[in-house]
């Protein structure tokens, strides 16, 4: 399933600023669905590296809106938000699935928003903070390490009474990892089928890519 992002932030890195005003938003998620999303993902706070953080108020007052607009229409909506005030403000608004980029680090109140749901849980590989995590990126074998996170915090949802049709896992593409990690990663994501939950793939527009298009030498990736 495609999933379009609608960032609703002053500072995102590659749109920010263009969806403040509540009309374009509608505009633009509109688009995505008209493109072929089936989920819309809503984020309020942007993860960019070196991103500040914003307060729980002034998250769910740019997200409210919005998310009642869009729960008028069939789409799938989920809310990237790592505080869990928000995530259960959003929830009660018909929210259907909870992106916590901090894969439950930063707001350990957060499972039990999850738990007294039915809401789905995306856990996505990071580390640090937007603010540090660019300078996290040391791994001995990255793909294993990630896959070995993940699958404990699978383990810990399982034991929160979680059940895997609820669990998403994202391996964070840019998020603490520099452009040759993103691409190992990519090679061997099919690897982490074996975890037995769904996989979203967050690869649109990000730095990696971006190499690319601008002709850095990427030979060692060629197969």
């Amino acid at each position: 399933k495609i999933t379009g992002i609608l960032n609703i932030t002053e500072d995102s890195f590659s749109d920010g600023g263009k969806y403040l005003d509540f009309e374009a938003a509608i505009t633009h998620a509109n688009d995505m669905i008209k493109d072929g999303a089936k989920i819309i993902d809503i984020g309020a706070e942007s993860t960019r590296p070196n991103a500040k953080p914003i307060d729980c108020e002034t998250e769910i007052k740019r997200l409210a809106q919005v998310v009642k607009e869009l729960k008028k229409t069939n789409i799938t909506v989920s809310i990237d938000t790592r505080n869990h005030k928000t995530a259960e403000f959003m929830l009660n608004l018909g929210a259907d699935i909870i992106n916590d980029v901090s894969g439950l680090e930063y707001d350990k109140n957060m499972i039990n928003v999850i738990k007294n749901s039915k809401a789905d849980i995306i856990i996505m590989h990071s580390r640090g903070t937007p603010e540090t995590m660019d300078k996290l990126t040391e791994y001995k074998n990255i793909a294993d390490e990630i896959y070995e996170e993940l699958y404990k915090k699978i383990e810990y949802l399982n034991s929160e009474g979680i059940e895997n049709k609820r669990i998403i896992i994202d391996t964070g593409f840019g998020f603490a990892k520099n452009i040759e990690q993103n691409f190992e990663l990519l090679k061997r994501i099919r690897e982490f089928n074996s975890l037995n939950v769904r996989h979203l793939a967050g690869v649109s527009r990000k730095r990696f890519l971006q190499s690319i298009a601008q002709n850095k030498t990427i030979e060692e990736f060629d197969d």
